[in-house]
């Protein structure tokens, strides 16, 4: 069963059963599809195993995740709109764990699900919860494996990577919500796109999308070299509002670091 917006929905189900029927003694499975129509399964099959055979599947599919998350371990997310695209999309790092952590209480933690957190937003992590779906979160649900933030796949099955996990729907609320889209609920399936890389490639893309920042920069500077902020107002004020020059010869390595301005405060 789901619980989405605090209701409780069947995920699949069987044709009537007696009582004293086993789930792998049931016939007639059907599931539900993104579209929440009730689809045929005849291929679905259920197996009575002893609990030790089912860790040590689970345990063994999640090894070899990380196995793979360690060929490539920066996951681009792109494609979310509406309020919290921000929240969801951009470049999350596969979190290395201590070998203290990575052996805990005897426990292989590379038995259970990776998690990978966003740069430049610490407190965003992309993880699997206890059921089995991956969410866009922050950190307190991360640690929990808690079913909250805002974005969520559908329920994937054990060693399923973020970008394997097939629809994705991401949280929105305002104009849509209030006119009835997506009837109720404030979960919109969205086209995302997630992308497995190693960090080299993704370094190589900020060095060039710095450098072309550059490049545009010092194309306009001749007709427009100064930035002006103003209207902020409290007690940094004065060292935020003001006026902002191009830097000519920047601290950082030329085209490999941020388009950096020098103000007449001390922002």
């Amino acid at each position: 069963e789901d619980k989405e917006d605090s209701v409780l929905r069947d995920r699949a189900r069987s044709d009537p059963v007696t009582k004293g029927t086993m789930p792998c003694e049931a016939g007639g499975w059907m599931a539900l599809d993104e579209n929440t129509s009730w689809q045929p399964q005849s291929a679905m099959m259920s197996v009575a195993r002893g609990y030790v055979s089912v860790q040590e599947a689970l345990g063994s599919a999640w090894r070899s995740a990380w196995a793979e998350a360690r060929r490539r371990p920066a996951v681009i997310v792109c494609g979310a709109f509406g309020e919290y695209a921000h929240m969801v999309n951009g470049t999350y790092e596969l979190e290395q764990l201590p070998i203290a952590v990575a052996s805990c209480n005897g426990k292989d933690m590379h038995e259970q699900p990776p998690a990978f957190q966003k740069r430049g937003d610490p407190g965003k992590w992309l993880f699997c919860t206890s059921v089995n779906t991956w969410w866009v979160g922050p950190e307190e649900a991360k640690s929990g494996r808690a079913e909250s933030g805002f974005g969520h796949s559908e329920v994937v099955s054990a060693g399923t990577l973020p970008q394997a996990a097939g629809v994705w729907k991401v949280f929105q609320t305002g104009s849509a919500l209030q006119r009835g889209d997506n009837g109720s609920s404030p979960w919109a399936i969205q086209d995302l796109h997630l992308a497995a890389r190693p960090l080299s490639d993704v370094h190589e893309a900020e060095a060039a999308a710095w450098q072309a920042a550059w490049r545009e920069a010092r194309s306009w500077a001749h007709r427009q070299p100064v930035v002006e902020i103003s209207g902020v107002v409290g007690r940094n004020a004065p060292a935020v509002n003001g006026l902002y020059e191009l830097m000519t010869k920047p601290s950082v390595l030329l085209g490999t670091g941020p388009v950096e301005g020098l103000g007449d405060g001390s922002a």
